[in-house]
């Protein structure tokens, strides 16, 4: 077990809990379910895309996944700054320090 292997689950744990806390935002009013929770599908599906690849880049340990998860993490952001995908700019700069100290394979 090497120095880096707590970065990337550093990085799933935040960007977990940030989804799960969106979809509880977006898609329940005052514990119903919205009567507009199918507007959500699209930014929440946006959150999770990279999710997906910065636990499929962990799990197998590879950094082009994790540079994936951290570059689309970083155009979420950027695209939607002033709403909940700004949030997904910190779990992008782990996943991308995470996939610098990935040692290259021989």
């Amino acid at each position: 077990m090497d120095a880096m292997t707590p970065l990337p689950y550093v990085g799933l744990t935040l960007h977990g809990l940030l989804f799960a806390a969106l979809v509880g935002v977006c898609a329940f009013d005052d514990g119903d379910l919205a009567h507009d929770w199918t507007d959500c599908l699209i930014p929440l599906g946006l959150i999770l895309v990279p999710l997906v690849f910065a636990a499929v880049g962990t799990r197998t340990r590879s950094s082009g996944a994790l540079v994936v998860a951290a570059v689309m993490g970083v155009l979420v952001g950027l695209v939607s700054l002033t709403g909940p995908g700004l949030f997904v700019l910190v779990p992008a700069v782990i996943y991308g320090l995470a996939a610098v100290r990935i040692p290259a394979e021989p």
